[in-house]
């Protein structure tokens, strides 16, 4: 008699018992073996499972609301609220950029005032909150939203004080709010390095 293929074992574990006795046990024996041993660990991790899915004895705490750090004044790129800036005539064009703040260590401020980039000293008192902004250069660019961006350097130069709460800062004169802005992920586009 030919010898079945291995896909067959099974069937022929059981053909062959029945014709050859002690043989066909033995050979019964090598292929349901590591069967029934695969069948009980999977049986095994289904169950583990499964149990893994029932409600846990400990009470469910709700989720507790993120609570945001204030960002940094220095080292944080700031972003301009375009509503916040004052006395903008109103038929005036936009900026083609956004305009920005950073402060960095050494205390010097740079960004973009929507059409030039702008770099000057800062003197800040983190501690009191206050901050004065020096004499500012800027490159010498004609563009879309001059308007907004005088304004904006003119209005820089009346800041005395600021406000940090989390992603938000705003900048004061006399107390009262002058500019607002919004911390941004920074570009690298080397305004904190002039």
């Amino acid at each position: 008699m030919n010898e079945m293929q291995p896909e067959n074992c099974g069937r022929a574990a059981i053909f062959r018992n029945q014709l050859n006795g002690s043989r066909g046990t033995e050979i019964m024996k090598r292929t349901t073996l590591p069967l029934f041993v695969g069948a009980l660990t999977i049986g095994t991790l289904g169950l583990g499972t499964l149990a893994g899915c029932g409600e846990s004895s400990e009470p469910k705490t709700p989720p507790q609301a993120e609570v945001k750090a204030d960002s940094p004044l220095i080292g944080t790129m700031w972003e301009l609220e375009l509503d916040s800036l004052q006395n903008v005539p109103a038929d005036a064009d936009k900026p083609g950029r956004d305009i920005t703040l950073q402060i960095d260590a050494d205390h010097r401020v740079a960004g973009s005032g929507g059409v030039n980039r702008y770099f000057g000293p800062v003197t800040l008192d983190e501690a009191a909150e206050t901050i004065k902004f020096g004499n500012l250069a800027s490159t010498m660019m004609a563009g879309p939203g001059m308007n907004y961006e005088s304004t904006y350097l003119k209005a820089l130069d009346t800041v005395d004080g600021y406000q940090i709460s989390g992603e938000e800062l705003v900048l004061t004169a006399g107390g009262k709010p002058v500019l607002k802005f919004e911390a941004v992920e920074a570009e690298n586009d080397g305004n904190a390095d002039q």
